[in-house]
């Protein structure tokens, strides 16, 4: 979406990453995820406020930082101000929602003016066995071309990182898992994974509870028919 939007990108794996990036080269702006492995995007986002390193673009005082969260913005805001990140955004993010935000802290009057009417005009997307694209990006066969295999692949090994996690009764693994899954399943559109991924995230994170064996068939079925959804997307003429 960043590069149909006319963005240059750079991808930084966890936290650490970014703040090394950050040290060597000159960026506009940051978006960060809050949970990631080695550093999370808190401690992150704290870390590029600290670092004399930082080279900021322009005249501007200071690098915009924005949280990209599956979060609720309203309950991590607070933090995610205090740990000197300047907005905080909900997934799943929507082109016309990510150009906005954009355009609201880049020195820019708009970005992808032609893409984002498109996607906020579009308010249906194509459905199969549940799954619904609402955005003009992820509607594009080019772009599911490319994104079903990616999800395919991550999302069973996610599904067998839960259920080994599981076993081994790390309630952080667990919740961390299900929360990454979460992410992406709600931005496809696969609304029964999204949910189930969220009732274990909730689990592991509130009540300190793991996945019952019921709630990880469940997960294995979600999967199958978000996979199963998406591949017809995908296939479907264009």
């Amino acid at each position: 979406m960043l590069k149909r939007l006319g963005c240059q990108v750079t991808t930084a794996v966890d936290g650490a990453d970014a703040l090394r990036c950050i040290g060597e080269q000159t960026f506009d702006l940051v978006l960060m995820d809050c949970e990631m492995p080695v550093m999370d995007g808190f401690a992150a986002a704290s870390a590029i406020r600290r670092s004399l390193s930082v080279r900021l673009a322009g005249s501007r005082s200071r690098l915009p930082i924005i949280a990209l969260t599956s979060h609720d913005p309203a309950e991590v805001r607070a933090r995610c101000l205090a740990s000197g990140m300047d907005e905080a955004v909900g997934k799943p993010v929507g082109a016309a929602q990510l150009a906005a935000c954009l355009t609201r802290w880049l020195p820019v009057a708009s970005l992808g003016q032609d893409e984002t009417a498109h996607s906020a005009a579009s308010d249906t997307g194509g459905k199969a066995d549940g799954a619904r694209l609402t955005d003009a990006t992820v509607r594009d066969h080019l772009v599911l071309a490319r994104i079903v295999p990616q999800f395919t692949a991550s999302a069973l090994q996610t599904a067998v990182a839960i259920r080994q996690a599981t076993q081994a009764k790390d309630l952080d693994a667990v919740w961390r898992a299900a929360h990454r899954l979460k992410s992406s399943a709600a931005w496809l559109g696969v609304s029964e994974l999204a949910r189930c991924c969220e009732e274990i995230e909730k689990r592991a994170s509130r009540a300190a509870s793991l996945p019952s064996d019921h709630l990880l068939e469940v997960l294995d079925s979600a999967v199958t028919g978000a996979l199963t959804a998406l591949r017809a997307l995908s296939e479907a003429p264009a």
